[in-house]
């Protein structure tokens, strides 16, 4: 890194230049060489993004990181807008930059060139290319402004597009191109050297804030255009700085300029004309300039990165005979800032040598212009002069008291001159007419002051006198009154300096106790944990827009009172400030508000104007690690082992060239601060729960107005304690709990039933089995066969005997064997054969197989049987033929239908029991007629 502060001196006394901008080089090395930038810009995570010859770097403030883009191609081009960063490479592809993550958007066609890119909307971005303009929505070409469509040229250096009239303008090797709609319908309005131009290639744009367009060209200089109009108002009349690289806006009617050949103009606009000012950069080419949210001014070159202070912090030049350590009193005065060295004094303005205006016999230790225009001088043992404009200094010997006195501070509130020293404070009528001044009141120790070493005396805008004293604090005198005042963490009672903000706030500059700051209501302090460089202040003066400035040994400091931070100016920032004056309150302020603060090479200048930097570093959390795996995306919900992480995290820094304060801290586990100099986290471990990482940086050890970055996530709890799992486990065990008591209690109910429906079917059964016609029948059939056959009613006694002991023997059971029914029924049809013969035909059909696997419900087929010979006429006339037959899953029971005349009475229990039976085994038997045949059909078991 080089400073160039010798080379602007050098340039201030050949040329007399006036104000330039501090600066300081940034070098990109690589293998000790400087790497070319070609394009600059900040991101949205505060990052300075350098598009180089070696490809895409990151900067923060401190180091430089390089970006993974596409074979580390060079970047040409780069835009900005929201999270999303666009960029384009030599070989014409465009790329989005997302949460670290790169995506191809386009390819361009071979041999293209981007020059520059505009981000209009999400996902659109227009390229300024060697082919014409093109614009792409999400990454297709969806339009292109070429001559074929009227583009007065296809080599396009700039586009940009006015907020204000939507109008799209580009900078073309034939002129500017303004377009009054975004289509290719229409042709453009083309401005070039016939309608004013000083130059038809024009290389670079910028808006101002004055609704006027700033072209800068490769040799004519700058044009300046009404937009509305498009009508070129002046260009600049001679320009010898070489090609125009890239124009800046930087405030009402200013501009800045980078051009090829090393030079930086600033170039204010008037009605007519240009009023430039150059600072020249040997060897240099500055190509894109860019200003930061902090203020500061950067531009690419083909050496790295000049870094510029802001616009309104700049640097007056003084030349020889000045040098710092013989500055004893400094003041505004015509509109020039007067200075002395010793019994010197001079003046000194912007584009002029310093003038020695006058000398005094002792050294000039004050200075003071009153709203007369007279310039006071306080001196060592000389008590007071005064000069009128165009005469020279003279006495103030009317007053005793200041005969041989030794001032340190002036100040005047009307015709009222207030004179501080070592020995009070004198107030001294000063009319117009010197001859009639007299002495008022003198102030001191006796009179209520406290000391009679006074610093400082200040006038507010309340008609106030504020009287910095040594040991005895500050006080404050106003309609005859003294106040003075208890200050806390105030302990050395010495005050050197005083000063009024433009909110009306008082400040205090103190020996080793910092700042103290007065709201009229109460007394603030900042010190070195608040982010003040040293609290051994020399200086403070309120400077302009609310801003404070703060002198020390250490370099200066400015306070933003907005955003309570402090900026600090010094060697490591690029400025050239090795040490300041040590004399107290030696500042000056212009007629414009300017405050100038003397150090080595002349004066460091705070401009007047509004200043809407934000000087506050940034945060990022970088990256997050799951057991060092990266989290893409961003995912938010983790399971309940997904538990040790990792935050790495980064701040930027532009602002101040000192270290940031990090701390944070895991919300839901730990939330207490952690401070830290590392840039990550890491949380192994963690238990279920809902956490959120906080990080803050800050310019301060004690964190005032920190920023910060967050990131929520979730770890779940494991099934088991999750509350719907516990909940939904209670109510499955609840549930089959009372399940199976209902499912007990029904089986307990279908138990008792069957037992009730079996008995119910017992007793029916064996009441129509001792049916007086039933037995009567069979006991005629035993006594005709024992007349007829001896044998076979012996037989007959045996089978009705047999079929009443099976009966018995199945009457307890839910389910027997197919072939036990099957031998239960054959003794049932061997009785009913033996009563009625050939009358009753029944035919048994069954695969022996199936006998021994399937079962059925106890007596079923006997029962169909019994009810088919008891509600049909059974007669050798009229025989029953009933046909049992087994398939693979049921026994079909048929017979012919010849209804009885006179039915025999009866409960109509049997079907309705055996169907109730069969539904405890959730079967169910069919019944129906077919054929004039009754059909009985039974489930297999």
């Amino acid at each position: 890194m080089r400073l160039y502060l010798a080379l602007i001196l050098l340039i201030a006394a050949v040329s007399v230049q006036g104000q330039v901008p501090f600066y300081k080089d940034i070098s990109i090395a690589d293998d000790d060489q400087p790497i070319a930038v070609h394009t600059i810009a900040q991101d949205a995570n505060g990052y300075i993004l350098a598009g180089t010859a070696a490809g895409l770097y990151q900067y923060n403030g401190q180091a430089f990181k390089r970006m993974a883009v596409a074979a580390q191609q060079p970047v040409t081009a780069i835009t900005c807008r929201g999270a999303a960063t666009y960029l384009a490479c030599k070989d014409g592809s465009i790329y989005l930059l997302r949460d670290a993550m790169l995506k191809l958007l386009a390819r361009a066609a071979e041999n293209i060139t981007v020059n520059s890119l505009l981000a209009t909307g999400d996902s659109t971005v227009i390229a300024a290319t060697t082919r014409g303009l093109i614009t792409y929505r999400n990454g297709k070409p969806v339009s292109c402004y070429s001559t074929a469509n009227g583009l007065s040229d296809d080599y396009v250096y700039n586009v940009y597009i006015d907020p204000s009239t939507s109008k799209m303008i580009a900078a073309t090797d034939g002129g500017i191109n303004i377009y009054s709609s975004g289509t290719t319908a229409i042709k453009p309005t083309v401005l070039t050297t016939r309608s004013g131009l000083s130059d038809n290639i024009v290389r670079a744009i910028a808006y101002g804030s004055d609704g006027s367009l700033i072209a800068g060209s490769q040799q004519g200089g700058l044009c300046r255009i009404a937009l509305r109009t498009t009508a070129v108002l002046y260009c600049t009349k001679e320009w010898q700085w070489g090609q125009v690289n890239d124009v800046l806006s930087v405030g009402d009617n200013t501009w800045w300029v980078a051009t090829d050949d090393g030079y930086l103009i600033e170039a204010l606009a008037a009605d007519t004309g240009f009023t430039t000012r150059s600072l020249y950069h040997s060897n240099k080419k500055l190509k894109k300039l860019y200003a930061d949210k902090g203020g500061n001014i950067w531009c690419a070159t083909n050496e790295g990165i000049t870094r510029f202070s802001p616009p309104l912090v700049t640097n007056l030049p003084v030349a020889s005979p000045y040098a710092l350590n013989s500055v004893t009193a400094t003041t505004g005065y015509e509109g020039k800032i007067a200075y002395a060295l010793g019994n010197k004094l001079y003046i000194v303005s912007r584009g002029r040598l310093p003038d020695l205006i006058a000398r005094t016999k002792n050294t000039i230790t004050a200075l003071h212009t009153d709203h007369r225009g007279r310039l006071w001088i306080g001196t060592i043992g000389g008590g007071v002069l005064c000069m009128q404009p165009g005469q020279k200094p003279g006495p103030l010997s009317n007053i005793a008291q200041l005969n041989n006195a030794h001032i340190l501070s002036l100040t005047s509130a009307g015709d009222t001159l207030w004179v501080a020293g070592l020995n009070g404070v004198e107030q001294i009528s000063i009319p117009g007419n010197l001859a009639s001044c007299r002495l008022i009141r003198h102030h001191s120790k006796a009179t209520g002051i406290g000391s009679d070493y006074v610093y400082m005396v200040y006038a507010d805008k309340a008609g106030r006198i504020w009287m910095a004293t040594d040991g005895a604090g500050v006080c404050s005198y106003h309609d005859n009154k003294y106040q003075r005042y208890s200050i806390p963490g105030f302990t050395s009672k010495v005050v050197y300096s005083i000063s009024q903000d433009t909110k009306g706030s008082i400040w205090l500059a103190t020996l080793h106790d910092g700042l103290f700051v007065y709201d009229n209501k109460r007394w603030t302090q900042l010190n070195e944990r608040n982010g003040l460089t040293s609290s051994n202040i020399s200086t403070v003066a309120a400077g302009p827009e609310g801003r404070v400035i703060i002198v020390h040994q250490k370099g200066i400091d400015e306070y933003y009172s907005d955003q309570k931070i402090f900026r600090h100016y010094n060697r490591r920032l690029g400025m050239d400030i090795d040490s300041t004056s040590p004399v107290l309150n030696c500042y000056a302020r212009d007629s414009s508000g300017d405050l100038y603060i003397p150090y080595e090479h002349g004066f460091i200048a705070f401009t007047n104007g509004q200043d809407t930097a934000d000087i506050r570093p940034g945060i990022h959390i970088s990256g997050i690690s799951l057991f060092q795996r990266p989290v893409r995306d961003k995912k938010q919900q983790f399971g309940a082992t997904d538990n040790s992480f990792t935050f790495y995290f980064d701040g930027t820094n532009f602002t101040n060239p000192d270290r940031l304060f990090y701390r944070y801290k895991l919300q839901g586990f730990n939330n207490s601060w952690i401070p830290t100099n590392d840039l990550s986290a890491v949380y192994p471990q963690l238990p279920p729960g809902e956490y959120t990482f906080r990080v803050q940086a800050a310019l301060s050890p004690g964190y005032d107005q920190p920023v910060e970055d967050s990131y929520s996530f979730t770890i779940a709890s494991p099934l088991w304690r999750r509350w719907w799992f516990i909940v939904s486990v209670l109510s499955l065990a609840s549930a089959a709990i009372v399940l199976f008591f209902r499912q007990r209690e029904k089986k307990l109910k279908h138990i008792a039933l069957l037992e009730k429906e079996r008995h119910e079917y017992e007793y029916e059964y064996l009441r129509s089995q001792v049916n007086p016609h039933f037995l009567f029948n069979s006991f005629n059939t035993l006594a005709s066969l024992i007349d007829e056959d001896t044998e076979l009613a012996t037989g007959y006694t045996i089978s009705l005997s047999d079929f009443y002991r099976s009966l018995l023997l199945y009457n307890n059971r839910n389910m027997i064997l197919l072939a036990e029914e099957w031998e239960l029924l054959e003794k049932y049809i061997y009785i009913q054969k033996s009563r009625f013969g050939e009358a009753l035909l029944v035919a048994l059909v069954a695969a022996p197989g199936i006998m021994q696997t399937a079962k059925i419900v106890p007596m079923a087929l006997q029962l169909l049987v019994e009810n088919a010979i008891k509600h049909n006429v059974v007669s050798k006339a009229k025989p029953l033929r009933i046909t049992v037959e087994v398939t693979s899953g049921e026994v079909c029971v048929s017979n012919n239908i010849q209804p009885k005349v006179n039915k025999e009475a009866g409960t109509g229990l049997g079907l309705a029991n055996l169907r109730k039976r069969y539904a405890i085994h959730n079967k169910t038997l069919t019944q129906y007629i077919e054929n004039e045949k009754f059909i009985v059909k039974l489930p297999l078991l």
